[in-house]
């Protein structure tokens, strides 16, 4: 790599060397709420396709791979995935950005971005279906802060 292209991007692959460790240490000390705010999932009470993804990559930390297909079914994927880019980046780090990707994934990066959108997004889409067919009891907005402004007031009632 060009030595000045790779002094531009240095403190990005530092960032990501060291903010994917860090990530999962507060993921394992910070105790998750039972509570969601996703807005998807409070307007409609279905799943977005990423639902679950940070409760899946705290299973996966844990090596709960049963645990984390649980909550996303592509959450052991993504976070073999990143932990693949978390690799590269720290080789890239620690050889000064010398570290070459091989030639089959140079030729085919853009392809596989795209399959994984796809996928990404048909396995979304599967799990909206089925929670269509198969519903969950209603979520109420009032247990989750960034979505009060949603629910009616109760200005006059009781007079």
């Amino acid at each position: 790599m060009d030595p000045r292209y790779w002094r531009a991007l240095f403190p990005i692959y530092l960032f990501i060397v060291l903010a994917f460790p860090a990530g999962m240490l507060a993921l394992e000390l910070v105790r998750l709420p039972d509570t969601t705010i996703c807005g998807l999932r409070v307007l409609t009470g279905l799943d977005c396709p990423s639902c679950g993804l940070t409760r899946a990559f705290q299973a996966m930390g844990r090596l709960d791979v049963a645990g984390a297909f649980r909550y996303n079914p592509l959450g052991p994927a993504l976070f073999l995935g990143t932990l693949a880019f978390w690799g590269y980046a720290t080789g890239m780090v620690c050889t000064g950005g010398r570290l070459r990707l091989p030639a089959w994934w140079r030729r085919h990066r853009i392809h596989f971005a795209w399959v994984a959108l796809a996928i990404f997004l048909l396995v979304g889409l599967g799990r909206m279906g089925y929670e269509l067919r198969h519903p969950s009891p209603p979520t109420r907005a009032s247990q989750y802060a960034p979505y009060r402004w949603l629910l009616p007031t109760d200005s006059g009632a009781g007079r």
